[in-house]
């Protein structure tokens, strides 16, 4: 049985470490290229941060506590507060 060319994920650290060509699909095709090629259109590995407040913490702490856990994830370079999403 031949095997296929192709690999389906949906963790981008994953097809990073196991493909030489990545592409974007969203019903279609919607972004292609090295993974390499694709991290620099982004700028660097970052998380979009927009939370909702039901812990009494004012606003900033929670999003201070956030940042400080997701600093912790390894590769994750920027964290970008947000107030969409």
């Amino acid at each position: 049985m031949k095997e296929s060319p192709y690999f389906t994920t949906q963790y981008m650290e994953e097809a990073d470490k196991l493909c030489r060509q990545l592409a974007i699909i969203d019903t279609e095709v919607r972004e292609s290229g090295s993974p390499a090629e694709l991290k620099s259109e982004v700028g660097a590995d970052s998380i979009k941060l927009a939370l909702e407040n039901d812990t009494g913490m004012s606003k900033e702490q929670l999003n201070s506590r956030a940042k400080e856990i997701l600093t912790g994830i390894n590769g994750v370079i920027n964290i970008i507060v947000s107030e969409e999403g």
